[in-house]
């Protein structure tokens, strides 16, 4: 019996490939013949209309729409969706990755899971619809385990192979430490670093846990007292790394050795901090706000292009470091420090059994290892499973090696979920709760993610200030508590906080989206006649929402002088603020053209007053206070048809604003849940209600 079948993914982040290797390397063990495709692949490393069995890992952007390099397979099965015998082969297993925060919630892997059964495709697991707010693994675990049992009743094999239920001595091909030419044996810390009791680099001291119940470093009783876990094999390494003593010249290599990431428009170009400013006091509010502005200086086509393709809503990467200290702490954790600096050679472990390794082509050869520690892994973000599998692997204390191992196991996903995953920890936070495992170097950046510049909305047009550019951030501290170890900013916020004038940043224009005045749609349609400046629009903007709407309004107020035009467009302008007084982002902007008429209707909402108000709470109060003429203007025959655009922190706005257009529309337009519904989804589909919302 031919055990041979596909496993495709599509991914934006990575996460749903991560998902495809490990299914991949379980049913080798299983004994299997898998093949791993992208799903940009098709018709070149695969014909799906030739397959008898794909297992699908897909995951959803935040319009809903596939990852960028699922387009192309989407596509195909679009074109073919007349043909319902396209399909009649093919039998599945879909499992979908998204985040429950958007209204558009699973919505590639529902559109994919249409078309595979309107191809005539036969579903053989239940589809898998997994919710990176709650823990993707909650999901992603049991539904691999069905997967799993499918796949052995097929094929007649055992599924429990790769599955251990004591730790493995010394995962397979495990080189003991780092190969390096310079001896890091006689590593000892500074004096005054080894008399302290403060953590070296790090200058704090270590956070006790609890002293019961369960936390990072304790399980509950029931996991404690569990004698057969199930934990997964380790991963294989596939990495070995080599150091000299020739310094490593950073300025000899581009960024990220020049590799291009998702979403990336232009290259990475230099860029001079010319303003930086507090909108709201630190200790004042909860998300205190800055604003950050900067002047384009590089002279280069690259440059050119990146101002000639930024327009009103685009959005800019900002390059950042991870922090010095942190990355010290990690070299110095690993016996690395003295070198860190040195010429290091990353090579593929000739021993390795891993399915195709690749060397990240993010990484530069030859770099440093402060290198790419502080340029190319995000070691902020919570390690998973496979990384503390390894530092399991490697801890010398038991209790230590047990817990990690129970974090590890499949009876363990809630408290990964809980202490690991929500809780934020890092890197770091593993390393000073765990002490006694010192992992490969090699074995820790085989499973770090690759860090990718953080987007910030552009908040003016070049209309009005040409090379410079501004933007609005939000600081959100994030608290020493359940693992984490000291009080933090995000990492790119606490960068862009660290800027003085006269510094010099590098930045990277981000690939246009639906969120553009005029919608990207209206710009590459060739019957499309929308004339912004005629447009009716209503902008929900709460917080740091507001900043692509100045960059709209500005492009209206020069396109309203520069024609001598006279519109009374409407133009509504929803702005929310947990209190006015403190917080009330580009007040004296908004309010200048509120009276010059490029927004003629300025609607302000406030959570949290100190003092009493009449303005509503929310924007969604407010929304629904004249929803008769939010109805009217969205479905008025008149043309052009009015927009709909809401940006924000996704953590409840888009949902709950999807909610409350559905409310609106079903009382004004007296229709049921389910014709509204579908009138939405037009909305949607025609780029009449457009979000940018992130989490």
């Amino acid at each position: 019996m031919s055990k041979d079948f596909l496993i495709l993914y599509g991914s934006e982040t990575n996460q749903s490939e991560s998902i495809a290797d490990q299914i991949y390397a379980k049913c080798i063990d299983m004994k299997l013949d898998p093949r791993v495709c992208r799903m940009d692949e098709v018709d070149k490393e695969f014909f799906i209309e030739k397959e008898t069995l794909a297992v699908v890992v897909v995951s959803s952007t935040g319009d809903g729409d596939p990852p960028e390099n699922a387009h192309k397979f989407f596509k195909k099965l679009s074109r073919n969706s007349s043909d319902p015998d396209f399909l009649k082969n093919l039998e599945f297993g879909l499992l979908g990755l998204g985040d429950s925060n958007y209204s558009t919630f699973q919505g590639a892997p529902k559109k994919l899971e249409k078309l595979l059964l309107g191809l005539g495709a036969r579903k053989v697991l239940e589809t898998g619809a997994a919710d990176d707010q709650v823990g993707l693994e909650l999901i992603v675990e049991p539904w691999c385990e069905k997967l799993y049992e499918y796949l052995a009743k097929r094929f007649e094999c055992n599924p429990e192979d790769p599955l251990a239920s004591t730790l493995l001595t010394k995962a397979p091909n495990e080189s003991s430490a780092v190969p390096v030419i310079e001896t890091v044996s006689d590593v000892k810390m500074d004096e005054e670093e080894s008399n302290s009791n403060l953590l070296p680099h790090l200058g704090i001291e270590k956070k006790e846990f609890p002293s019961d119940g369960p936390c990072l470093i304790r399980g509950s009783e029931a996991l404690i007292s569990d004698e057969n876990l199930r934990v997964p094999v380790a991963p294989q390494a596939f990495l070995s790394s080599a150091a000299t003593h020739i310094k490593f010249d950073e300025s000899k290599v581009k960024w990220q050795n020049g590799d291009r990431f998702p979403g990336q428009f232009s290259e990475p170009i230099s860029a001079r901090v010319v303003g930086v400013s507090e909108i709201s006091p630190e200790g004042e509010v909860r998300k205190p706000k800055r604003s950050l502005e900067i002047l384009i200086t590089e002279d280069s086509e690259t440059a050119s292009r990146f101002l000639e393709n930024c327009d009103a809503g685009d959005s800019v990467y900002f390059v950042f470091p991870n922090p010095k200290s942190e990355v010290d702490f990690i070299l110095q954790k690993l016996s690395l420090l003295p070198i860190a600096d040195q010429e290091l050679s990353v090579q593929i472990d000739s021993k390795t059994e891993k399915r195709d390794p690749k060397i990240p082509a993010f990484i530069p050869n030859p770099c440093s290892l402060r290198y790419i520690l502080t340029y190319c892994f995000d070691f902020r973000r919570a390690p998973g499973r496979p990384l503390l599998r390894i530092f399991a692997e490697h801890a010398k204390d038991e209790k230590e090696k047990r817990r990690l191992l129970e974090l590890c196991s499949a009876q363990g996903v809630q408290e990964f979920t809980d202490f690991v995953r929500q809780a934020a920890i890092s890197l770091v936070d593993l390393m000073i709760a765990f002490p006694s495992s010192v992992p490969p170097i090699d074995r820790i950046i085989e499973l770090l993610p690759r860090l990718i510049p953080r987007p910030y909305s552009v908040s003016n047009h070049q209309s009005r200030d040409g090379k410079r550019i501004r933007f609005v951030y939000s600081l959100l501290n994030f608290e020493a508590t359940k693992g984490v170890q000291f009080d933090r900013f995000g990492v790119c916020s606490s960068y862009l906080r660290s800027l003085q004038v006269g510094d010099y940043v590098k930045v990277i224009l981000k690939e246009p989206s639906k969120f553009r005045l005029p919608p990207l749609s209206a710009l590459t349609s060739s019957t499309s006649t929308l004339s912004i400046s005629e447009a009716p629009l209503i902008l929900i903007g709460p917080g740091t929402g507001v900043a692509p709407f100045v960059s709209f309004f500005q492009k209206l107020l020069s396109e309203k002088i520069s024609k001598n035009l006279k519109t009374d467009t409407k133009r509504y302008l929803f702005y929310g603020s947990a209190d006015l007084s403190k917080e009330y982002i580009f007040k004296d902007e908004l309010e200048s053209l509120n009276r010059e008429g490029i927004i003629t209707d300025l609607i302000l909402c406030e959570s949290r007053p100190e003092s009493g108000t009449d303005r509503p709470k929310y924007v969604q109060d407010a929304l629904k206070a004249r929803g008769k003429e939010i109805t009217e203007l969205v479905f008025s025959e008149s043309s052009p048809k009015a927009l709909i655009f809401a940006c924000g922190d996704a953590k409840g706005m888009s949902k709950d604003l999807w909610a409350c257009f559905q409310e609106i529309f079903q009382e004004h337009l007296k229709k049921d849940p389910q014709e509204v519904l579908a009138i939405l989804k037009k909305l949607k589909d025609e780029e009449r209600y457009i979000e940018d919302v992130w989490s």
